[in-house]
């Protein structure tokens, strides 16, 4: 997702619930809570990994000093889904991902709630619908429109 395709997917989330976007690693403890994504930075660590909080499920996040930032703690077994950007702009290990961590207390199929199994599936449906497709390297990848558009059309990122 680009800056703009985020700005579009948090839209279409807050449509469907109460969400909260949240750090899961900022400088400071009141940089967790986030009303919009912040921008992108080159190389900075501290602006790729967020939660994206359906506050309809009950979850308390655990905010954690740790020795050069902050982050959110919890989120391992919490109903919330995980964004982490893509380094579109300088290379890297991780490439972007939009996920929830199956098999833990969200997962319908294991004994969890199947409501936010529900609201994940219409996330992901979203996706499908406006993303773009690609297929190498043994997985799929999906890129919003203006993703597409700059990189995913030209083979870049």
């Amino acid at each position: 997702m680009t800056e703009r395709d985020e700005r579009d997917f948090l839209r279409f989330l807050r449509s469907t619930a109460d969400v909260q976007l949240l750090a899961l690693d900022s400088p400071s403890p009141d940089s967790i809570w986030l009303d919009d994504f912040p921008p992108r930075r080159s190389g900075d660590a501290l602006s790729r990994r967020f939660a994206l909080w359906n506050k309809a499920f009950a979850w308390q996040p655990e905010v954690q000093r740790r020795s050069h930032d902050t982050g959110v703690s919890n989120t391992l077994h919490a109903p919330v889904i995980e964004y982490l950007r893509h380094p579109f702009s300088t290379p890297a290990q991780d490439v972007g991902r939009l996920y929830w961590s199956r098999g833990l207390p969200a997962d319908a199929g294991n004994g969890g709630d199947p409501e936010f199994a529900r609201w994940w599936q219409q996330v992901e449906d979203w996706v499908k619908q406006h993303a773009h497709h690609r297929t190498g390297e043994g997985a799929a990848m999906h890129y919003l429109p203006w993703a597409w558009w700059r990189y995913g059309k030209w083979v870049r990122g």
